[in-house]
Protein backbone atom coordinates (compact mmCIF):
# COMPACT_ATOMS: atom_id res chain seq x y z
CA UNK A 1 0.00 0.00 0.00
CA UNK A 2 1.20 3.43 -1.08
CA UNK A 3 2.58 6.13 1.47
CA UNK A 4 0.65 9.06 2.39
CA UNK A 5 2.04 12.46 1.97
CA UNK A 6 0.49 15.30 3.40
CA UNK A 7 1.57 18.92 1.69
CA UNK A 8 0.61 21.07 4.82
CA UNK A 9 0.55 18.31 7.15
CA UNK A 10 1.30 20.39 10.28
CA UNK A 11 -2.34 22.42 9.73
CA UNK A 12 -5.59 21.43 11.06
CA UNK A 13 -6.97 18.78 8.77
CA UNK A 14 -3.34 17.50 8.75
CA UNK A 15 -2.74 16.95 12.27
CA UNK A 16 -6.20 15.07 12.59
CA UNK A 17 -5.19 13.24 9.45
CA UNK A 18 -1.84 11.85 11.15
CA UNK A 19 -4.04 10.83 14.31
CA UNK A 20 -6.33 8.71 12.49
CA UNK A 21 -3.65 7.13 10.67
CA UNK A 22 -1.51 6.56 13.06
CA UNK A 23 -0.48 2.96 13.35
CA UNK A 24 -2.16 1.83 10.13
CA UNK A 25 -0.53 3.57 7.29
CA UNK A 26 2.77 5.42 6.60
CA UNK A 27 2.65 9.13 6.86
CA UNK A 28 4.87 11.73 5.97
CA UNK A 29 4.46 15.73 6.76
CA UNK A 30 5.72 18.38 4.52
CA UNK A 31 5.37 21.50 5.96
CA UNK A 32 7.31 25.16 7.02
CA UNK A 33 6.25 24.12 10.82
CA UNK A 34 7.17 21.07 12.63
CA UNK A 35 3.81 19.13 13.88
CA UNK A 36 3.79 20.13 17.14
CA UNK A 37 0.24 17.98 18.16
CA UNK A 38 0.35 14.67 16.23
CA UNK A 39 3.82 13.52 15.04
CA UNK A 40 3.90 11.58 11.28
CA UNK A 41 6.10 8.59 10.54
CA UNK A 42 8.48 10.70 8.83
CA UNK A 43 8.67 14.97 8.62
CA UNK A 44 10.04 16.81 5.96
CA UNK A 45 10.52 20.69 6.85
CA UNK A 46 10.14 23.04 3.96
CA UNK A 47 7.88 25.04 1.86
CA UNK A 48 6.58 24.70 -1.64
CA UNK A 49 9.47 26.77 -3.09
CA UNK A 50 11.68 24.29 -2.55
CA UNK A 51 10.89 22.06 -5.23
CA UNK A 52 13.72 19.90 -5.35
CA UNK A 53 13.19 19.09 -2.00
CA UNK A 54 9.40 18.43 -2.39
CA UNK A 55 10.46 15.61 -5.40
CA UNK A 56 13.25 14.19 -2.84
CA UNK A 57 10.03 13.79 -0.39
CA UNK A 58 7.77 12.31 -2.93
CA UNK A 59 8.38 8.98 -3.90
CA UNK A 60 6.72 6.89 -6.90
CA UNK A 61 3.03 5.32 -6.37
CA UNK A 62 2.39 8.09 -3.02
CA UNK A 63 -1.19 9.35 -2.28
CA UNK A 64 -0.52 13.06 -2.37
CA UNK A 65 -2.78 15.56 -0.30
CA UNK A 66 -2.76 18.98 -0.65
CA UNK A 67 -4.00 20.73 2.47
CA UNK A 68 -2.03 23.93 2.55
CA UNK A 69 -3.21 27.36 1.82
CA UNK A 70 -1.50 30.86 3.28
CA UNK A 71 -4.74 33.17 3.16
CA UNK A 72 -8.06 33.77 4.22
CA UNK A 73 -11.65 34.51 2.02
CA UNK A 74 -11.14 38.13 3.92
CA UNK A 75 -7.80 38.53 3.89
CA UNK A 76 -7.84 37.32 0.12
CA UNK A 77 -9.82 40.45 -0.87
CA UNK A 78 -7.52 42.93 0.50
CA UNK A 79 -4.14 41.36 -1.73
CA UNK A 80 -4.95 39.23 -4.45
CA UNK A 81 -2.11 39.53 -5.92
CA UNK A 82 -0.15 37.89 -3.65
CA UNK A 83 -3.05 35.51 -3.28
CA UNK A 84 -1.64 34.44 -6.52
CA UNK A 85 1.88 34.45 -5.85
CA UNK A 86 2.15 32.63 -3.06
CA UNK A 87 -0.67 29.83 -3.91
CA UNK A 88 -1.74 29.76 -6.89
CA UNK A 89 1.98 29.99 -8.80
CA UNK A 90 3.24 27.56 -6.15
CA UNK A 91 0.31 24.99 -6.73
CA UNK A 92 1.19 24.81 -10.61
CA UNK A 93 4.98 24.07 -9.64
CA UNK A 94 3.75 21.64 -7.14
CA UNK A 95 2.16 19.96 -9.91
CA UNK A 96 4.70 19.38 -12.02
CA UNK A 97 7.28 17.99 -9.55
CA UNK A 98 4.48 15.08 -8.73
CA UNK A 99 3.59 14.55 -12.16
CA UNK A 100 7.67 14.04 -12.89
CA UNK A 101 7.26 11.60 -9.88
CA UNK A 102 4.50 9.75 -11.04
CA UNK A 103 2.38 9.27 -8.13
CA UNK A 104 -0.61 7.60 -7.37
CA UNK A 105 -3.09 10.10 -6.77
CA UNK A 106 -3.21 13.83 -5.67
CA UNK A 107 -6.33 14.57 -3.22
CA UNK A 108 -6.65 18.61 -3.45
CA UNK A 109 -8.35 19.86 -0.24
CA UNK A 110 -10.56 22.60 -2.11
CA UNK A 111 -13.13 25.20 -0.87
CA UNK A 112 -17.18 23.58 -0.10
CA UNK A 113 -17.64 27.36 1.37
CA UNK A 114 -16.03 29.92 -1.53
CA UNK A 115 -16.05 28.27 -4.74
CA UNK A 116 -19.76 28.08 -5.32
CA UNK A 117 -20.58 31.45 -4.53
CA UNK A 118 -24.43 32.43 -3.47
CA UNK A 119 -25.83 29.06 -4.78
CA UNK A 120 -28.95 29.20 -6.40
CA UNK A 121 -29.96 25.80 -4.86
CA UNK A 122 -29.37 24.32 -1.48
CA UNK A 123 -28.11 21.87 -0.77
CA UNK A 124 -25.42 22.85 -3.07
CA UNK A 125 -24.45 19.54 -5.87
CA UNK A 126 -21.07 19.62 -7.37
CA UNK A 127 -22.48 20.08 -10.55
CA UNK A 128 -23.72 24.08 -9.38
CA UNK A 129 -22.00 26.78 -11.36
CA UNK A 130 -18.86 28.70 -9.53
CA UNK A 131 -19.47 31.86 -8.94
CA UNK A 132 -16.56 32.70 -5.54
CA UNK A 133 -16.83 35.86 -4.54
CA UNK A 134 -13.55 36.36 -3.14
CA UNK A 135 -9.78 36.03 -4.14
CA UNK A 136 -9.70 32.88 -2.15
CA UNK A 137 -12.39 31.12 -3.76
CA UNK A 138 -10.99 32.14 -6.92
CA UNK A 139 -7.65 30.38 -6.86
CA UNK A 140 -8.87 27.47 -5.28
CA UNK A 141 -11.45 27.04 -8.25
CA UNK A 142 -8.45 27.77 -10.88
CA UNK A 143 -6.65 24.81 -8.82
CA UNK A 144 -9.09 23.01 -9.94
CA UNK A 145 -8.75 23.81 -13.35
CA UNK A 146 -5.37 23.21 -13.48
CA UNK A 147 -5.78 19.67 -12.18
CA UNK A 148 -7.82 18.75 -14.56
CA UNK A 149 -5.27 20.50 -17.43
CA UNK A 150 -2.49 18.15 -15.55
CA UNK A 151 -4.36 15.22 -15.54
CA UNK A 152 -5.32 15.68 -19.53
CA UNK A 153 -1.54 16.41 -20.36
CA UNK A 154 0.71 14.77 -17.62
CA UNK A 155 -2.25 11.81 -16.58
CA UNK A 156 -1.51 13.32 -12.99
CA UNK A 157 -4.93 11.76 -11.63
CA UNK A 158 -6.42 13.44 -8.63
CA UNK A 159 -9.39 13.71 -6.72
CA UNK A 160 -11.03 17.20 -5.40
CA UNK A 161 -12.74 17.67 -1.94
CA UNK A 162 -14.98 20.31 -1.00
CA UNK A 163 -15.24 20.22 2.70
CA UNK A 164 -18.03 22.60 4.34
CA UNK A 165 -16.98 24.27 7.36
CA UNK A 166 -14.98 21.28 9.40
CA UNK A 167 -14.40 22.06 13.43
CA UNK A 168 -13.17 20.07 16.34
CA UNK A 169 -9.81 19.35 18.03
CA UNK A 170 -6.77 20.80 16.95
CA UNK A 171 -8.29 24.03 14.70
CA UNK A 172 -7.70 26.51 17.47
CA UNK A 173 -3.14 25.86 17.34
CA UNK A 174 -3.22 25.54 13.77
CA UNK A 175 -5.82 27.09 11.67
CA UNK A 176 -7.05 31.05 11.46
CA UNK A 177 -10.91 29.54 9.81
CA UNK A 178 -13.61 28.59 11.89
CA UNK A 179 -16.62 30.12 14.01
CA UNK A 180 -16.39 27.13 16.04
CA UNK A 181 -12.93 27.77 17.38
CA UNK A 182 -12.88 32.08 17.92
CA UNK A 183 -16.24 31.50 19.71
CA UNK A 184 -15.28 28.78 22.20
CA UNK A 185 -11.64 31.54 22.43
CA UNK A 186 -13.72 34.30 23.12
CA UNK A 187 -16.14 32.26 25.88
CA UNK A 188 -12.69 30.58 27.54
CA UNK A 189 -10.95 34.34 27.14
CA UNK A 190 -14.32 36.23 28.45
CA UNK A 191 -13.38 38.49 25.62
CA UNK A 192 -16.20 39.85 22.31
CA UNK A 193 -16.56 37.92 19.61
CA UNK A 194 -17.11 40.17 16.48
CA UNK A 195 -20.25 38.63 14.09
CA UNK A 196 -20.53 40.42 10.75
CA UNK A 197 -24.03 41.23 9.69
CA UNK A 198 -26.75 39.83 11.93
CA UNK A 199 -26.20 36.18 12.75
CA UNK A 200 -28.01 34.73 10.15
CA UNK A 201 -25.77 33.54 7.80
CA UNK A 202 -25.88 29.74 7.53
CA UNK A 203 -23.34 27.17 7.41
CA UNK A 204 -22.93 23.47 7.41
CA UNK A 205 -20.50 22.27 10.36
CA UNK A 206 -18.57 19.16 9.98
CA UNK A 207 -16.42 17.82 12.59
CA UNK A 208 -13.12 16.93 11.76
CA UNK A 209 -13.56 13.15 12.79
CA UNK A 210 -16.09 12.48 9.87
CA UNK A 211 -13.98 14.43 7.58
CA UNK A 212 -11.12 12.02 8.15
CA UNK A 213 -12.84 9.17 7.42
CA UNK A 214 -14.42 10.70 4.13
CA UNK A 215 -10.61 11.37 3.06
CA UNK A 216 -9.42 7.94 4.27
CA UNK A 217 -12.11 6.27 2.56
CA UNK A 218 -11.36 8.16 -0.88
CA UNK A 219 -7.93 7.48 0.05
CA UNK A 220 -8.87 3.59 0.06
CA UNK A 221 -11.01 3.66 -2.79
CA UNK A 222 -10.54 3.39 -6.78
CA UNK A 223 -11.79 7.28 -7.36
CA UNK A 224 -9.97 9.25 -9.72
CA UNK A 225 -10.22 12.41 -11.32
CA UNK A 226 -13.98 13.07 -9.64
CA UNK A 227 -14.95 16.17 -7.45
CA UNK A 228 -16.93 15.65 -3.94
CA UNK A 229 -18.40 17.96 -1.17
CA UNK A 230 -17.85 16.78 2.10
CA UNK A 231 -20.61 18.25 4.57
CA UNK A 232 -23.33 17.21 5.97
CA UNK A 233 -25.50 18.52 4.18
CA UNK A 234 -27.17 20.41 7.21
CA UNK A 235 -27.58 24.45 7.79
CA UNK A 236 -26.63 26.07 11.21
CA UNK A 237 -27.24 29.79 11.45
CA UNK A 238 -24.59 31.69 13.64
CA UNK A 239 -26.68 32.57 15.91
CA UNK A 240 -28.30 28.86 16.56
CA UNK A 241 -24.28 27.93 16.51
CA UNK A 242 -23.37 30.67 19.42
CA UNK A 243 -26.90 29.39 21.35
CA UNK A 244 -25.29 25.55 20.79
CA UNK A 245 -22.32 26.61 22.48
CA UNK A 246 -23.67 28.91 24.99
CA UNK A 247 -25.63 25.88 26.59
CA UNK A 248 -22.75 23.84 25.95
CA UNK A 249 -20.35 25.76 28.49
CA UNK A 250 -22.69 27.73 30.50
CA UNK A 251 -21.01 30.99 29.56
CA UNK A 252 -22.82 34.20 27.53
CA UNK A 253 -21.03 35.70 24.65
CA UNK A 254 -20.29 39.42 24.81
CA UNK A 255 -21.11 40.23 20.71
CA UNK A 256 -20.08 42.40 18.41
CA UNK A 257 -21.45 44.01 15.44
CA UNK A 258 -20.01 45.20 12.39
CA UNK A 259 -21.11 45.75 8.65
CA UNK A 260 -20.91 42.30 6.59
CA UNK A 261 -17.91 41.85 4.64
CA UNK A 262 -17.84 41.32 0.79
CA UNK A 263 -16.03 38.01 0.94
CA UNK A 264 -19.09 36.77 3.33
CA UNK A 265 -21.55 34.44 1.81
CA UNK A 266 -25.73 34.39 3.41
CA UNK A 267 -26.34 30.55 2.82
CA UNK A 268 -23.61 27.28 2.28
CA UNK A 269 -24.97 24.14 2.83
CA UNK A 270 -23.59 21.12 0.30
CA UNK A 271 -25.30 18.05 -1.17
CA UNK A 272 -23.01 15.02 0.13
CA UNK A 273 -25.05 12.41 -2.42
CA UNK A 274 -22.24 11.76 -4.09
CA UNK A 275 -19.62 10.72 -1.38
CA UNK A 276 -22.49 8.32 0.22
CA UNK A 277 -23.06 6.99 -2.49
CA UNK A 278 -19.44 6.43 -3.33
CA UNK A 279 -18.22 5.32 -0.27
CA UNK A 280 -21.43 4.55 1.55
CA UNK A 281 -20.18 7.27 4.15
CA UNK A 282 -22.30 9.24 6.61
CA UNK A 283 -20.83 11.71 8.88
CA UNK A 284 -21.19 10.16 12.26
CA UNK A 285 -21.27 13.00 14.46
CA UNK A 286 -24.46 15.17 15.50
CA UNK A 287 -23.45 18.54 15.84
CA UNK A 288 -24.20 19.07 19.05
CA UNK A 289 -22.07 16.21 20.51
CA UNK A 290 -19.36 17.44 18.40
CA UNK A 291 -19.41 20.59 20.15
CA UNK A 292 -19.98 18.59 23.65
CA UNK A 293 -16.81 16.90 22.58
CA UNK A 294 -14.95 19.85 21.21
CA UNK A 295 -15.61 22.21 24.37
CA UNK A 296 -14.26 19.47 26.42
CA UNK A 297 -10.78 19.64 24.46
CA UNK A 298 -10.97 23.04 24.67
CA UNK A 299 -11.39 22.97 28.53
CA UNK A 300 -8.22 19.96 28.89
CA UNK A 301 -11.23 17.46 30.01
CA UNK A 302 -10.48 15.44 26.76
CA UNK A 303 -7.44 13.90 25.83
CA UNK A 304 -6.89 13.26 21.91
Amino acid sequence: MSRIVLIGGSGFIGQNMVRSLRGRIETVVYDMREPSLEKPDIYVAGDLDDTEKIEGSVQNGDVVFHLVHSTTPAESNQAPGEDLSTNLFRFIRLLEVLARRKIDRLIYSSSGGTVYGDPAEIPIPESAPLWPVSSYGIVKMTMERYLRIFQHRERLDYIIVRISNPYGPYQENSNRHGAVPAIMRALKNSEPFTIYGDGETVRDYIHIDDVCRALVGLYKSSARNLIFNIGTGKGTSLNQLISKIERISGLKLERIYKPIRGSDLGLNVLDTSSIREALDWRPAIPLDQGLLQTWEYWCGLERY
